[in-house]
């Protein structure tokens, strides 16, 4: 048996009636229902396995064809992989994942094995995407990431928020009260000119001014939570006496003024003030689907009722909280909520989009995040994950290291960064240029296009472009490297982490801050054990 690592085995779903497969476990390993370890495997080799950073790591290892405890194990993507490492303390989880694939030579009259493959836990997003539609505005990127494994998961997301819009179709209806609108369209695209009403020397009532054809987009695979409206308006007041209500204010569904008035009947300030109904747990007396809300006959209905004073309503606008629905009972990959740093609100659509790629790509942009699916299954969002080990940490050709090999790259320069979006109009694709003058002037103009045709939103392929720049402009340059066995192992970092390394050999005089952007561990037959780290420069 290795005595380096041990594999355990445990099933991704419930064992049906609760029992296991007579395996040799030690006690600290067994768990009940679907959280069982059901089996290790003893006889081994040829064991690798690794992280990367924002990206999903590999496992692979031989076992014996005719093992029996392998054969009654292995079945892909049913089981779960999770390798300990075996210290003087106690043994450390180091790496956890599912079975993928399985490939295997057979030889008569010789021992046969067979490799299995093994992914973590970011690649099982690989198998899952997003709905038709999912709409994104101002949500921090992290929550994005998080709120799309949920959906995925079958659970629900938390209450999300529409933009403020304003309405583009606004009309009297006579239905209630005697007074006309003056300039009703006004408060059609901004806030910037006004509708109004001069109530005269009696209490007298408006006509409704009807705000609707909002252009909502809310997606099909939500709950609506809540709506809330919202008006700008002055009360001009001749008099202390005089007096503006907002009697009535009901919403429009299907074209049809109904539901619950949350007009507040009080008398309206006489500055300019913004006049909030409803909220993001208010749905006005009525149900709603997202049909309702994106049909462009939704909107609001506002009456007021005055007394000597004069009305300039400025403008109207609906805000609309919903939340997305997860209904697949099957869908649960175990994957839970940890960390989620604040790191920057985006804008984003995504249409059938890959979960794995679309979490992947929100980190890989200029103040991105970093994340990770622990070996636990617990999903975590940082502004810059890792921890300075310059201190403690130190690793030195011809000291600790004995085997260094060194790339610098620059086989893929770009200080002109060229983005292309979605196609416009149906002919021309949406493009930005990124320049990097510095560079440019150091080393000429270099040019590079990356491909976004999924995006419109200039903000987002600038930032696209600007996280090219940020990682060609300059060469790359990566250390992989083996450790002397003994001096380092991998329970004292982890990814993202900052290490000094020192290498004087000829023509390279290092003596550095990297950070830790991969590793892998070769564990080999003979019980002998290599450590690979790549490396980057800060900033890279």
């Amino acid at each position: 048996m290795n005595s380096d690592y041990r594999i355990l085995i445990k099933e991704s779903r419930e064992i049906k009636g609760g029992t296991c497969i007579p395996m040799s476990i030690p006690a600290c390993f067994r768990e009940d229902k679907s959280n069982f370890f059901i089996g290790e495997i003893h006889n081994f080799k040829n064991l690798l396995f690794g992280k990367r950073l924002n990206n999903y790591g590999a496992c692979r290892f031989d076992i014996l064809v005719d093992d029996v405890e392998a054969n009654s194990l292995i079945s892909l993507c049913e089981y779960e992989v999770y390798i300990y490492k075996v210290t003087p303390t106690g043994d450390v989880l180091v790496w956890s994942g599912e079975q993928r694939r399985r490939t295997g030579s057979l030889v008569e009259n010789h021992d046969d094995w067979c490799t299995i493959y093994c992914y973590d836990w970011l690649y099982a997003l690989k198998d899952r995407y997003t709905a038709q539609s999912m709409q994104f505005n101002q949500i921090d990127a992290g929550l994005i990431a998080w709120y799309m494994i949920l959906i995925s998961q079958g659970y629900d997301s938390d209450v999300l928020e529409s933009d403020d819009i304003f309405p583009s179709e606004v009309s009297e209806d006579t239905s209630i009260g005697t007074l006309s609108w003056d300039n009703p369209t006004y408060i059609e695209t901004d806030d910037s000119n006004y509708s109004q009403i001069d109530f005269g020397s009696s209490e007298n009532i408006s006509y409704y001014l009807k705000a609707t054809n909002f252009g909502f987009s809310i997606p099909d695979n939500t709950e609506i939570i809540g709506i809330e409206v919202i008006t700008k308006l002055f009360n001009d007041k001749g008099k202390p006496s005089h007096y503006l209500k907002d009697s009535t204010i009901k919403l429009i569904k299907n074209g049809v003024i109904q539901g619950n008035n949350l007009g507040n009947n009080e008398d309206q300030d006489t500055h300019e003030v913004e006049v909030n109904y409803g909220g993001n747990n208010n749905l006005w007396g009525s149900s709603w689907t997202s049909d309702d809300i994106n049909s462009s006959n939704f909107g609001v209905a506002l009456s007021y009722t005055g007394d000597g004073s004069i009305i300039n309503l400025n403008c109207v606008k609906i805000v609309i909280y919903f939340k997305y629905i997860g209904t697949n009972t099957n869908a649960d990959l175990g994957i839970t909520k940890g960390i989620i740093a604040i790191t920057q609100n985006r804008d984003r659509t995504y249409n059938n989009q890959n979960i794995m790629e679309a979490i992947i790509n929100l980190s890989d942009v200029i103040n991105g995040f970093d994340f990770e699916i622990t070996d636990d299954k617990i999903f975590n969002v940082y502004t810059v994950k890792g921890t300075d080990l310059t201190d403690s940490l130190i690793l030195e050709y011809g000291r600790n290291l004995q085997t260094v090999s060194i790339d610098e790259d620059f086989t893929e320069p770009c200080n002109n960064a060229i983005v292309l979006g979605e196609v416009i109009d149906g002919e021309e694709l949406t493009r930005v240029d990124r320049p990097d003058t510095t560079t440019q002037a150091k080393y000429k103009l270099r040019e590079m296009v990356l491909s976004a045709d999924n995006v419109i939103d200039e903000n987002t392929l600038n930032a696209k472009g600007d996280a090219m720049l940020y990682k060609y402009k300059e060469p790359l340059i990566k250390v992989t490297f083996e450790v002397i066995r003994g001096t380092v192992d991998i329970t004292q970092f982890s990814l993202g982490d900052l290490i000094r390394l020192i290498i004087k050999k000829g023509c390279y005089n290092i003596d550095s801050t990297y950070r830790i952007f991969e590793w892998t561990i070769n564990h080999e037959n003979d019980n002998t054990e290599k450590l690979s780290l790549i490396l980057g420069e800060l900033g890279i």
